[in-house]
C-alpha cells in the first residue's frame, strides 16, 4: 500500500461510524478509482453533502447520473480551492 492510499485509509477512518458508512453508500456508486480516491480524501463535511444528496435523490437511480452530479459539484469544489488559494 503506498502512502496515498495509507493517508487515504488513516483519514476514513478518522471519521464517525455513520459517515463512514454514507461514504461508503456513495463511494460504491462509483466504480471509477480516481472517483473512490477523491471520495476518501473528502472533510467530513464534504462527506455530509455528498451523503445527505445521496439519501435524498438518488435512490433508485443510475451510477450516471451520481457522476454528473458529483462532476458539477467537483468543478465548484475546485473553482471555490482556487479561490482560496493565494496566487
Amino acid at each position: 500500500m503506498d502512502a496515498a492510499q495509507t493517508s487515504g485509509t488513516s483519514d476514513f477512518l478518522a471519521f464517525p461510524p455513520q459517515v463512514r458508512a454514507r461514504l461508503i453508500r456513495v463511494g460504491a456508486l462509483s466504480r471509477n478509482a480516481a472517483d473512490q480516491e477523491v471520495l476518501r480524501g473528502l472533510t467530513v463535511e464534504e462527506s455530509e453533502f455528498l451523503a445527505g444528496w445521496h439519501d435524498t435523490g438518488l435512490r433508485g437511480r443510475r451510477d450516471d447520473e451520481f457522476r454528473r452530479f458529483y462532476a458539477l459539484w467537483r468543478k465548484h469544489e475546485e473553482a471555490r480551492l482556487q479561490e482560496a488559494s493565494p496566487t
